[in-house]
């Protein structure tokens, strides 16, 4: 896994002017990763009608604002490797409301928790990604019995709290990355996912019931937060970048 520092400085333009001008290459199955930290300045003229009527309907300043950062460095992220506008990048969505770019092979799936967000980007096959912030659960067990299968809630009894919350956000990430790289959410049962310490300790596939083999890549990630990737072949290499404005 390659990691690079790339930080957006000064507001949403500037750091337009700077991906563009060089623009983005990605080479046949490698995975770019995107960490996207709310101090990135949005720009609401980026954003589609319907990005801008979500944006308005948030109710709290904190989380409008963490909306229009995460979004707008979506589209200048995508349109520098696409060579196109921001603002002229348009979205599909199937059934489940999976976004993906009208007519492109580039591929790409947004995160977001907390303060940051990362955007996962590929060329030629779907993918997931998932980040969540290391909250402290009290009702920890209460959501593992809805995700987690017999197994994963007899190894999750195992350990004691602080380490309960270690393994619950590794299995979740990597459960939630594969559910969005299927596209299908929550509609198909996190529980049919079997996830074992294995896959935890390397990068490592594991078979998911009708949906085929898929490929699990824990990734390195801001202090508190578990993120991981997954992708129906191994990426040949996942380059990690930060998207952030300097204080």
């Amino acid at each position: 896994m390659t990691t690079q520092a790339w930080e957006a400085i000064g507001p949403t333009s500037d750091a337009l002017k700077q991906l563009s001008k060089n623009g983005l290459t990605i080479n046949a199955n490698e995975v770019h990763i995107w960490w996207i930290h709310q101090s990135v300045k949005g720009d609401i003229s980026l954003l589609s009608s319907d990005e801008v009527s979500r944006y308005q309907s948030f109710k709290r300043d904190a989380v409008r604002n963490r909306f229009l950062s995460y979004h707008s460095a979506l589209r200048i992220i995508l349109s520098s490797y696409l060579s196109v506008q921001p603002d002229k990048i348009r979205f599909q969505f199937n059934e489940f409301g999976k976004p993906s770019l009208l007519s492109q092979r580039l591929k790409f799936n947004l995160s977001h928790s907390e303060d940051w967000a990362v955007c996962a980007v590929s060329t030629g096959q779907e993918l997931g990604i998932d980040c969540e912030y290391n909250r402290n659960l009290n009702d920890l067990m209460t959501v593992a019995h809805e995700v987690f299968s017999s197994d994963e809630l007899d190894k999750l009894r195992q350990f004691d709290r602080s380490k309960q919350h270690h393994y619950f956000y590794n299995l979740w990430t990597i459960k939630e990355a594969i559910l969005k790289g299927m596209g299908t959410g929550l509609s198909y049962a996190a529980k049919a996912i079997s996830v074992n310490q294995q896959h935890l300790q390397s990068d490592i596939s594991l078979s998911v019931p009708g949906h085929g083999r898929w490929w699990i890549t824990q990734l390195s990630s801001p202090k508190c937060f578990y993120s991981a990737i997954a992708t129906p072949m191994k990426p040949t290499d996942v380059s990690v970048f930060e998207f952030r404005n300097r204080a």
